[in-house]
């Protein structure tokens, strides 16, 4: 284990609270994650600050994440989807020294928290076939599977894509379902 990951896996996360962070304060990470998860990828050089430089013309472009002695830690992003009702997780990454204390699955349990709060119905996002901490914390979240885009341009193998369906008592309907969402998912292929 390096030295400077966190030793206990006991870490209480309860105290964080999920903010909203302008591109210019996760600098760092951006730096951090090009090698953690850019570099197996089909195009290394394209760089997570890469990706998130395409997103920022992107009305709905958000980024969310923790502060730990005033430095971010980890990122999740919004950002806009082809249904208004809906939003979407762009990149997202947890420092190296937190991954493996259930960060990730807060972040993007607060990430659906916000959306909900935001009047979103459902969240898509989509990860790198190779991914299995993603695929693990949006499947454990709920996230269903709705599609595998094979040869992806960024990643050379197999693009993940899961649907969440966000349901609050208030905006209950049978166009809300499910499988109403998945359906008009898989339409608009």
């Amino acid at each position: 284990m390096p030295e400077n990951r966190v030793e206990s896996k006991e870490m209480l996360w309860a105290d964080f609270e999920f903010e909203k962070l302008a591109i210019e304060d996760i600098g760092a990470l951006i730096v951090e994650s090009k090698d953690a998860f850019l570099a197996p990828r089909k195009t290394p050089e394209q760089t997570a600050g890469d990706l998130l430089d395409s997103f920022k013309d992107d009305p709905s472009f958000r980024v969310y994440g923790y502060v730990m002695h005033g430095k971010p830690i980890s990122y999740i992003t919004q950002i806009s989807y082809v249904d208004p009702e809906m939003t979407a997780i762009g990149p997202m990454y947890v420092s190296e020294k937190y991954q493996g204390h259930g960060l990730g699955k807060k972040q993007v349990n607060d990430f659906l928290l916000q959306a909900a709060k935001d009047g979103y119905n459902a969240v898509f996002t989509r990860t790198w076939g190779g991914n299995s901490s993603s695929r693990r914390i949006f499947e454990s979240l709920g996230f269903i599977e709705v599609g595998v885009s094979e040869g992806d341009r960024v990643n050379g193998d197999s693009s993940i894509k899961y649907l969440r369906h966000i349901r609050s008592e208030e905006h209950t309907s049978e166009l809300q379902s499910p499988m109403y969402l998945v359906c008009r998912l898989l339409l608009e292929k």
